[in-house]
């Protein structure tokens, strides 16, 4: 990053959630250097909304006012831990900004496999810091709930992908399921009793992630039409495929099997 002129244009500040969301689903990592002595506020928000930054000078000159500088002072004590300068033109120290060598740790060269995890998490709980809501008062915005939840899936993630691939030639891990086991399990997953004219019973496995949504609505059916039951009790019990003894579902085969397992789970978990 070099820019010709520290000036701000008002126009550029639409560009910043849409190069957010751009980061967040880069497969690659995104990384922003910057070679000038002096750039705008908005210029330094842009690149801490990066995975890593590379400043080549011990000091920045940051120009801005109104709502770009406080977001730009909000962004570098974030990241540095220090309170910016309030004052446009002032040199902000960019030392903490630098990420040493071994960053990750020495198990980054160990074992490669697991740093773009490792990495994904890392950003996720970048985003989520850098839109936190302000105040205890105060309101999430869409923004800011979506970067929460990408920093708990990320991160979550990450573990569960790296545990796999470091376990995943071993055969209990792979373990083939027969159509009929998934058959049955996903026959029982779902049992409604109707208790009472207004009361309804509905006991839930974990082996429901398996079957298809029409599925579902079927096995609701009684009780999502029926406009006078007005109280259900649900009860979540461990199933028979996907249970509490692993991690993994069994016949998980690769990462999307294990992410779309444990989000199905979570969604119905936050109804």
């Amino acid at each position: 990053m070099q820019p010709t002129t520290t000036a701000i244009d008002a126009a550029d500040r639409g560009y910043l959630k849409a190069f957010r969301r751009l980061v967040r689903i880069c497969p690659h990592n995104v990384l922003c250097v910057i070679r000038a002595h002096a750039v705008s506020a908005l210029d330094l928000v842009v690149a801490l909304s990066c995975d890593g930054v590379e400043i080549k000078s011990d000091g920045l000159q940051v120009h801005g006012e109104g709502e770009d500088l406080e977001m730009a002072r909000r962004h570098y004590q974030v990241f540095s831990g220090a309170e910016a300068p309030s004052e446009s033109g002032a040199v902000w120290p960019m030392a903490a900004l630098r990420m040493g060598q071994g960053f990750f740790g020495p198990w980054a060269a160990a074992f490669p496999g697991m740093l773009p995890y490792i990495w994904m998490g890392v950003r996720h709980a970048g985003l989520a810091m850098l839109t936190r809501p302000e105040g205890d008062d105060s309101k999430p915005t869409c923004e800011q709930q979506r970067a929460m939840e990408d920093c708990y899936a990320g991160c979550k993630c990450s573990a569960l992908f790296a545990s796999f691939d470091a376990v995943a030639e071993r055969s209990s891990v792979l373990a083939s399921v027969q159509d009929s086991e998934v058959d049955a399990a996903v026959a029982e997953a779902i049992a409604v009793e109707l208790s009472g004219p207004d009361f309804a019973s509905v006991t839930i496995t974990s082996d429901f992630i398996l079957a298809s949504v029409p599925h579902i609505q079927q096995k609701l059916a009684s009780i999502l039409g029926d406009s006078s039951v007005t109280r259900v009790h649900i009860r979540l019990v461990d199933g028979q495929v996907c249970s509490s003894r692993s991690i993994f579902p069994r016949g998980v085969a690769k990462h999307s099997d294990i992410f779309n397992w444990h989000r199905k789970w979570e969604q119905v978990m936050a109804t």
